[in-house]
């Protein structure tokens, strides 16, 4: 089995198909022609962007709206998940819990849990990987031992049908096809991961930051504008909400016409979640954003200072 692959089609897309059934009420169907059409519009640089917000409207209103998540994140509220330890062991000093979350809304999924020590409570990190990579690659290339050094609880989830395969491309359609996007669903899981930890004795629950990397930056990106839950995100790409599309016609999961006509203003505009901006791959390291998460999650840390 591939990294983010999940064998077979029924136990990658199982979940997400539910979703797809129990949201129905909060649907806005298409047909594929008119999908693909607006796909190759993109491509054929034939669509128009937004060219600014309506008068007595928002970024994050519009975004909300284009993405259809304002119903789901207030789902996430409701602590509807059963969310079990189901493995304890230790990354060095560090205690790791997988967790093995069973949602009522996108199925089963897990995440990484590492605990930097016995004291807290501590501030928290919650991260999303890149497509192909698992939870212990991303806690492992990721400045994962660095974050938990510098003292904060790191959770990170394992992304489902984040393969750049044929199960991400079929997913991300019927979702497409209907009114919803992966890249929402994406967010709601975070936001599941986010309830949980601030309902941990060792978390300090008023300071999680959400961190995400290539593929993952684009539900942080979103995130950063309307999902205030985070009191900081970092990515090293921003959301473009669109990707290549070759001759196979594949999909990948950030993928959302109606999200790709605001990508510029996601870009340029500052969002009421404070973000930092780095290189693809975090090139300079650790310091950067162990310094900016500091300076918005540890109470006293440092005077607050505008996002970068």
């Amino acid at each position: 089995m591939r990294v983010g692959d999940c064998g077979r089609a029924d136990q990658c897309l199982a979940g997400y198909d539910l979703f797809i059934k129990k949201a129905a009420e909060h649907s806005s169907p298409t047909t594929r022609d008119d999908l693909w059409a607006s796909l190759w519009a993109i491509i054929d640089e034939s669509a128009t962007l937004a060219g600014g917000i309506p008068e007595g409207s928002s970024l994050a209103a519009e975004l909300l709206r284009e993405s259809n998540a304002d119903w789901l994140l207030a789902e996430a509220e409701k602590g509807q998940a059963a969310i079990v330890e189901c493995e304890e062991t230790l990354w060095g000093p560090a205690k790791q819990i997988t967790l093995c979350i069973d949602d009522p809304w996108v199925g089963t999924f897990k995440a990484l849990l590492l605990l930097p020590g016995i004291d807290g409570p501590y501030p928290a990190i919650v991260a999303h990987p890149g497509h192909a990579e698992s939870a212990a690659y991303h806690r492992d290339y990721r400045l994962g031992r660095e974050l938990l050094e510098a003292g904060y609880v790191l959770a990170v989830l394992e992304p489902r049908a984040f393969a750049g395969d044929e199960f991400e491309h079929a997913i991300t359609e019927r979702l497409l096809l209907q009114g919803h996007t992966l890249v929402g669903l994406r967010l709601y899981e975070l936001a599941v991961l986010h309830r949980y930890l601030a309902s941990l004795p060792e978390v300090d629950g008023d300071h999680i930051g959400l961190m995400g990397h290539s593929g993952g930056s684009d539900p942080t990106s979103l995130a950063a504008f309307i999902d205030p839950r985070w009191q900081a995100t970092a990515i090293d790409i921003v959301g473009w909400f669109m990707a290549r599309i070759d001759d196979n016609k594949q999909l990948s999961s950030e993928v959302s016409p109606r999200l790709w006509r605001w990508h510029r203003l996601i870009e340029t505009t500052t969002p009421p979640v404070p973000r930092l901006r780095q290189d693809y791959g975090f090139p300079l390291g650790a310091g950067p954003l162990i310094e900016f998460f500091d300076r918005h999650l540890k109470p006293g840390s440092a005077p607050p200072q505008p996002p970068r």
